[in-house]
């Protein structure tokens, strides 16, 4: 055992097996650096398509029709205030 190395060698010994541990942390670490690296599957690219067909289309279902889509957004806009026209002596201090 280290009972019989001499100070030096039970220095070295320590030294290697410290290194040791620092190369397997290091290695460790690497990987999960690397886990959010990895190229996405196939199925992850699928479902990123399919949700911005939905938010280009504005969330609106596929079915709906143009007339549909039409009263929908006049019924939207008329439940909507119109902005007051500020006047010269609001915008004067």
């Amino acid at each position: 055992g280290e009972y019989f190395l001499n100070e030096q060698e039970r220095q070295t010994r320590k030294k290697i097996a410290k290194y040791e541990e620092q190369k397997a942390k290091s290695a460790e670490k690497r990987k999960e650096r690397e886990k959010v690296f990895e190229a996405p599957t196939a199925a992850d690219t699928n479902e990123a398509k399919k949700r911005t067909r939905e938010e280009k289309s504005g969330g609106a279902s596929k079915k709906e029709s143009a007339l549909e889509m039409a009263n929908r957004l006049k019924a939207k806009s008329s439940g909507q205030q119109a902005k007051k026209q500020k006047t010269a002596k609001d915008l004067l201090l």
